[in-house]
């Protein structure tokens, strides 16, 4: 049985579950995304409403441009402190 994430079932990815990710090893990140069918720009979506909601953790700000900004601005008032 396969599972499809909300997203997956709006577009034309791929159930994660179901791609050999060993045949995607000698692709490029894009070419590997747009095999299993993955859209740039609604990936860049997620990736921004994701910086929003979890703005705490670093790993969701480095995703975004203003997230890294934002960042960026929160290492270097740390450097400046102390």
């Amino acid at each position: 049985m396969s599972i499809q994430c909300t997203l997956s079932r709006k577009t034309d990815c791929q159930p994660l579950d179901t791609i050999n990710c060993a045949e995607l090893m000698d692709l490029s990140l894009k070419e590997a995304r747009q095999r299993v069918g993955i859209e740039p720009d609604l990936l860049a979506a997620y990736y921004q409403i994701e910086s929003q909601r979890f703005s705490q953790f670093e790993e969701c700000l480095r995703i975004t441009p203003q997230g890294r900004e934002k960042l960026d601005a929160q290492i270097n008032a740390e450097k400046l402190a102390g």
